[in-house]
């Protein structure tokens, strides 16, 4: 009797223990959480061939999200978010020296400026989430996943189908029921963003370096 008693306690004990490592505030874990995001993101336009008289300018932007997190496990989860972004990307005529020209080009709007790159989008990047140190309050987490671009307006110069890839780091802030979570993703574009049938020649791809703050729960 004493030994199942024992025993009863063991796994008592186990339990309370498990529960608490899959959730610190002492709930049971979601399966599915929901919530919103806001980000702000540095563009960089590169120009993949060295010939082209383009140099690539930086540029920033905003974008607002919605999503839907899948946790698999206490250190697992998968994130998928549906963004509206907005950016101002453009291309800056440039001498065999990199210095900026004055003259005109194709879609020119000012004496050395190329426009055309201006972009509103709709992103959908799946991220795989994985926490190392569960145990570990304010532990970060690392992200990774693909990402698909789809650009609204109906712009010649501009591909409307676009991939990249994330990866990046983030930390969860638990406020009550709500869980804040800042995180730095470094996107990588995949392929060239400029369309077929635009006159510009050269192969370019943006990257971007984003700063985002999720809230859900």
């Amino acid at each position: 009797m004493k030994n199942l008693l024992a025993l009863a306690c063991l796994m008592t004990a186990l339990s309370f223990s498990t529960l608490y490592a899959q959730n610190l505030d002492g709930l049971p874990q979601k399966t599915f959480e929901f919530g919103i995001g806001t980000e702000y993101n540095l563009n960089n336009v590169l120009v993949e061939d060295r010939s082209s008289n383009f140099s690539a300018a930086k540029n920033s932007g905003l974008g607002t999200s919605i999503l839907i997190k899948y946790n698999i496990s206490d250190r697992v989860s998968l994130l998928l978010e549906s963004i509206i972004a907005f950016r101002d990307n453009n291309l800056i005529l440039v001498d065999a020296n990199g210095n900026p020209t004055a003259g005109g080009g194709v879609g020119t709007e000012v004496a050395n400026e190329i426009k055309g790159l201006n972009e509103v989008t709709i992103d959908v990047p799946l991220h795989f989430s994985y926490l190392p140190f569960s145990q570990i309050p304010l532990g970060p987490q690392i992200l990774a996943g693909p990402r698909y671009r789809y650009n609204i307006i109906n712009d010649e110069n501009i591909q409307a189908h676009q991939f990249s890839f994330d990866v990046g780091v983030s930390v969860d802030f638990k406020i009550r029921n709500i869980i804040f979570r800042p995180a730095l993703i470094y996107t990588r574009g995949l392929d060239n963003i400029v369309n077929t049938s635009s006159t510009i020649t050269s192969q370019i791809r943006m990257d971007s370096y984003s700063i985002k703050f999720l809230f859900f729960g």
